[in-house]
């Protein structure tokens, strides 16, 4: 058997052991996000999310709430020619993914959904983070929960 020598590490005058600053950090976190499939896609799917919730108002062809049945002018009737829905028939389409039951517009009601979605999303993590930060406090003070 041999006899194992611990072995001493030394530095150099000229070698300085640096710390890592919080921007190389940041960077190295970054990189290994853009490394990881799933977190790049789940970063493009609520960026997406986002974008379509901040822009509805712009790029929604109709008001969610509006039924095409009882649009002004129209008294209740239906209109006279039947809104064009798909990209097949149509020279024009009106309603890219059609209506609902109520005749409202789908494509819009979507897009203005995404933002309640955004809402009640934002709200409950930012419920969940007060709770677990004051549990973790309390179970931090007194020492743990047994």
């Amino acid at each position: 058997m041999t006899s194992a020598t611990p072995s001493i590490v030394t530095l150099k005058d000229t070698q300085v052991l640096q710390k890592a600053s919080p921007d190389n950090r940041l960077i190295e976190t970054l990189k290994n996000l853009r490394r990881n499939r799933s977190a790049v896609s789940g970063a493009i799917v609520i960026g997406t999310l986002i974008i379509i919730a901040l822009i509805a108002p712009l790029i929604a062809p109709y008001d969610p709430n509006l039924s095409m049945i009882g649009r002004p002018g129209e008294s209740g009737k239906l209109p006279a020619s039947a809104p064009c829905i798909n990209f097949l028939g149509c020279t024009k389409p009106q309603h890219v993914l059609g209506l609902d039951l109520n005749a409202r517009d789908v494509f819009s009601r979507l897009m203005y959904g995404a933002r309640t979605s955004l809402v009640v999303g934002i709200t409950s993590v930012t419920f969940a983070v007060i709770v677990g930060t004051t549990l973790g406090l309390v179970a931090g003070y007194s020492g743990g929960w047994a």
